[in-house]
């Protein structure tokens, strides 16, 4: 740029446009933080999907086949956000839960914050119990305690995700069709890669899992007593329950339902702009690991306990990377 541009209006202007998108560029790129960019990119995806969720009440609903009972748990930060997810889970849904629990430490262990109940909560039907909080897991463990029949399916969900409305459908004609496995939309693939159809070596969070009442027997309590007082396992409860599932024989399916799968759920803005916050548990939140390193170090205490449940073809797929490298 001249001198002389600098006396014009109009390329003044455009130089000014130009700067102001370089500097977007390497405030994203370059010095923002992963969190931030996350963030940035999940905020985005929810206001191009805006119309998308606000039209998105099911205009049939289809009769239970089986007991459902969605539960979940939330950080004081997040509780005040958790609404959409609420609304995603119930009235969203083609098939909606028989109840939703949603379990509440008085204080929050991580930080010490205590818990504000939303005014919100009296508009969906959800009910509040106060229990320990034992991490993640406070998600799905107290849960186990108060449900006692067992052929009655919990339905894990986030509290920093929405769910599509043919999810939990989906989920119901998978667990009617084979009721000997857990679902899921997504995995660990800790030894072997998802291939559709074959079980996977660990069922992840994301999008929802279920699992039968069954599976989890008096053994359970000691089970989880033993992985939570390992830092790594206490932040990465979908290894703890999945490790505790391969002991007992019950296969984890990734499902592979093209209208709520991963990618549907990413085009569709599912995750929130808050699953982007440095407080989630994929950026290293509370245990300081990213998710894979606390996979790992979860499964060596596990197996250093004597409680890891390690299939033949697991084994035999890590010798076959360590030859191949």
């Amino acid at each position: 740029m001249t001198a002389s541009d600098l006396t014009d209006p109009a390329r003044l202007a455009v130089a000014l446009a130009a700067a102001a998108a370089v500097f977007f560029m390497w405030r994203i790129l370059g010095t923002s933080s992963r969190s931030w960019r996350r963030k940035c990119v999940y905020a985005w995806r929810m206001r191009r999907n805006r119309a998308f969720w606000a039209a998105g009440r099911p205009t049939s609903r289809r009769a239970p086949r089986l007991k459902i009972v969605v539960s979940l748990t939330a950080s004081p930060r997040r509780l005040a956000l958790l609404e959409p997810v609420l609304a995603s889970i119930t009235a969203g849904q083609t098939r909606p839960p028989d109840e939703v629990h949603l379990n509440l430490p008085h204080t929050f262990g991580r930080t010490g914050e205590a818990y504000v109940l939303p005014d919100f909560l009296a508009r969906h039907p959800v009910q509040v119990f106060r229990v320990e909080d034992v991490g993640p897991a406070t998600k799905l463990v107290p849960t186990l305690a108060r449900v006692t029949d067992p052929e009655t399916w919990i339905l894990t969900v986030d509290d920093d995700v929405r769910h599509l409305q043919h999810a939990f459908e989906r989920l119901e004609d998978a667990a009617v069709s084979d009721p000997s496995s857990a679902y899921g939309y997504s995995d660990y693939a800790l030894w072997r890669r998802w291939r559709p159809g074959e079980p996977v070596d660990f069922l992840a969070g994301f999008g929802g899992c279920i699992f039968r009442r069954g599976f989890f027997g008096p053994d359970f309590k000691a089970y989880f007593d033993t992985a939570k007082s390992n830092r790594a396992c206490f932040f990465q409860d979908d290894i703890v329950i999945g490790n505790y599932l391969a002991l007992n024989g019950v296969p984890c399916r990734r499902l592979a339902a093209q209208d709520c799968d991963l990618a549907m759920m990413k085009r569709r803005g599912c995750l929130l702009e808050q699953a982007g916050g440095d407080d989630a548990l994929s950026h290293g939140a509370g245990s300081g690991m990213d998710t894979k390193t606390r996979s790992l170090a979860a499964m060596a205490f596990l197996r250093s306990q004597g409680i890891a449940a390690e299939a033949r073809d697991q084994a035999a797929s890590r010798r076959r990377t360590s030859s191949s490298s």
